[in-house]
């Protein structure tokens, strides 16, 4: 987890391989859920996710297909 308490952005990342799902509704929320909690610790009162997820591919097969990748989202703090 990483961030900027001066302009309110909390980051999370996750790796995940061919086999590892998407982030789903129940660890966004529980990602959310953090990332407001770290807000507060800054003084805001709230977080939202925004600019979606950004995805970059690690490591390919030897076919050129992405065997591992790093995602990361962003939480906007708010409401200071």
């Amino acid at each position: 987890m990483g961030g900027s308490k001066a302009d309110g952005i909390v980051t999370f990342g996750y790796q995940s391989d061919i086999f590892t799902a998407k982030l789903i509704p129940e660890q966004l929320e529980v990602t959310k859920q953090s990332a407001i909690k770290r807000c507060q610790l800054w003084g805001y009162k709230n977080a939202e996710p925004f600019t979606g997820l950004t995805s970059q591919c690690e490591n390919r097969n030897q076919d050129g297909y992405c065997i591992e990748s790093s995602t990361k989202i962003n939480f906007q703090c708010y409401d200071k």
